[in-house]
């Protein structure tokens, strides 16, 4: 009877209003899932060629590059997909362009001349040798971004699913044949990178066209008056970002200052184990949703929005929870098995992290609609609540000397508060939005 309760849910989830982005869904999962069953299953070799310390440095070069990319596009890059005209979004996307490179180069030469203080400022020191990469990171990540952004926009689905599959197969190609010949860890690194921005070719070759078409048209007042119309995305959505950013990298950060590299090495493969597979599912998840929702609220149709994000809600619900249930169960003996000798930590917090999975699933994913809405200011106080929650464990560990299971532990019943908080804030937000549309109707 479950089943075929499941099977009725599935099959009329791809009719109606629900039908586009749900396709759309499974095309994008088709390409990030097997990216990441690439990437997952690379991760036993990986962890005999390199150290828990190499992780360590790979962990905290990943964390401080999260927090960099955002700064490159302001956080305009957001507002790609809203606008009725697609002259209007290449004017944002233009605008983006001269944020991100320009950005990209003046913070990749700040570290490169007076890194070291920098860094060691911020006890990260472990990166001082490897931050001439820092800067290259973030323009080709932050370049992808902007790309991948139109092709939502676009709705063309199978090019992004293309470019994830690329980005996983040369990282970790890179990874595994510059750990062969021992360039540790800088092999993690440079693979690293590759998997952020790699594709970016076959975007320009798809869309390169509709570019050269559009730039003669292109003024300068074009993307100031655009600079001035979603002035509430770096205003608002880019300290929001910050916050994001910063607190979902906090738990690497303090483990950093408080337990070492080597915990902190097996907390960041514990991480990529774990969340990162169903974290990029639930972003081509968000993605599809964001692009279907804000092609049908610029279609003056909210009630249908209301109704795809229910619908929504119940397929990943299904996607979801059985995933979770196994890593918290069985996550501890997978890892002896998989990871090899030394790595049994990694294990425990996988298991202990699996408790997140499933409010961050839907809520992440589904927050796009506070994007749709343009609610920057909800997104920031949401934000802001989620970095308050990820300090109290690690400052709770600091004073009362808790070891790094329990501080783990804390921090994971933190973001299952904070999930659950956003999804109903995004969900009552909507109802809102929709109710006074009727108002003024």
């Amino acid at each position: 009877m479950m089943l075929s309760h499941l099977r009725h849910l599935m099959s009329s989830s791809f009719v109606g209003p629900s039908g586009n982005v749900l396709r759309g869904m499974a095309v994008l999962v088709a390409g990030s899932g097997t990216a990441r069953l690439i990437s997952l299953a690379s991760i036993p070799i990986l962890t005999r060629i390199y150290s828990p310390e190499d992780f360590g440095v790979l962990s905290v070069f990943t964390a401080l590059l999260q927090i960099l990319i955002p700064l490159a596009t302001l956080h305009y890059l957001m507002a790609i997909p809203l606008p009725r005209h697609d002259q209007t979004a290449f004017a944002l996307l233009s605008l983006c362009t001269i944020l991100s490179t320009t950005l990209s180069v003046l913070i990749g030469i700040i570290l490169f001349v007076f890194g070291l203080p920098i860094l060691e400022t911020f006890s990260l020191e472990v990166l001082a040798p490897w931050r001439w990469i820092i800067g290259p990171g973030m323009l080709g990540a932050s370049s992808y971004q902007l790309l991948t952004m139109w092709a939502t926009r676009k709705r063309s689905y199978r090019i992004i699913a293309k470019t994830q599959l690329f980005q996983s197969l040369t990282g970790e190609g890179i990874k595994l044949l510059m750990g062969i010949i021992a360039i540790k860890p800088l092999g993690l690194l440079i693979g690293q990178v590759a998997a952020y921005s790699g594709g970016l070719s076959n975007l320009l070759s798809c869309f390169g066209k509709d570019f050269f078409n559009m730039v003669p048209r292109l003024k300068l007042r074009h993307i100031l008056v655009v600079a001035r119309r979603y002035y509430g995305f770096p205003v608002y959505r880019l300290p929001a970002q910050f916050l994001l950013v910063l607190s979902m990298q906090a738990p690497l950060l303090f483990t950093t200052m408080l337990y070492g590299a080597e915990t902190t090495g097996q907390l960041g493969l514990a991480t990529m184990a774990v969340t990162l597979p169903f974290i990029l599912l639930g972003q081509s998840v968000s993605r599809a949703y964001y692009a279907e929702a804000a092609e049908l609220w610029r279609g003056d149709r909210p009630a249908a929005v209301q109704k795809l994000f229910k619908k929504t809600t119940l397929t990943l619900l299904i996607i979801i929870l059985f995933p979770s249930i196994f890593l918290a169960f069985f996550s501890p003996l997978l890892s002896q098995i998989l990871l090899g000798r030394g790595w049994e930590p990694a294990g425990k917090f996988i298991s202990l992290l699996s408790i997140t999975l499933v409010p961050q699933f839907i809520s992440s994913s589904l927050l796009r609609t506070l994007d749709v809405l343009e609610s920057n200011k909800t997104v920031f106080y949401l934000y802001l609540q989620k970095a308050v929650l990820t300090i109290i464990p690690f400052f709770l560990a600091e004073r009362k000397g808790l070891n790094s299971y329990e501080s783990i532990l804390i921090y994971s019943l933190m973001m299952v508060v904070h999930y659950s908080l956003q999804y109903a804030i995004t969900f009552f937000r909507l109802k809102k939005s929709i109710q006074q549309i009727k108002i003024d109707r």
